[in-house]
């Protein structure tokens, strides 16, 4: 598998952005995300606040502001990052995440457990 960026959370855990679910899912769902490639490594090294989801407790939601400059609508304040941790066997299974999901937000949700 094609990696774009190979990141670290805040646990210290490897999180990865795959070529796939780059173009395959985020880019195909949310084109506008195009030019915040850079704000998602951020927001997964060094998130605004961190959740884990209330429904899925492998998945941890990442959220970051943006700043008004750069934002594409002016409601349109944060953006959410999804992480999926797994234990990964081409990793050792070694606790690792993949960037699922990234889109904006108008406001900050702090669904689930905070971190």
């Amino acid at each position: 598998m094609a990696y774009l960026i190979t990141m670290v959370d805040p646990e210290g855990v490897p999180v990865f952005l795959g070529e796939t679910e780059w173009q395959a899912h985020i880019l195909k769902h949310h084109p506008e995300m195009a030019a915040f490639r850079s704000d998602i490594e951020r927001i997964v090294l060094v998130p605004d606040t961190r959740h884990r989801d209330p429904d899925n407790e492998r998945v941890y939601l990442h959220y970051g502001q943006i700043e008004e400059p750069r934002r594409l609508h002016p409601k349109l304040a944060y953006l959410l990052v999804v992480i999926k941790y797994v234990n990964a066997p081409e990793r050792g299974f070694q606790r690792t995440g993949f960037v699922s999901s990234a889109y904006f937000l108008k406001d900050l949700k702090r669904r689930g457990v905070p971190l």
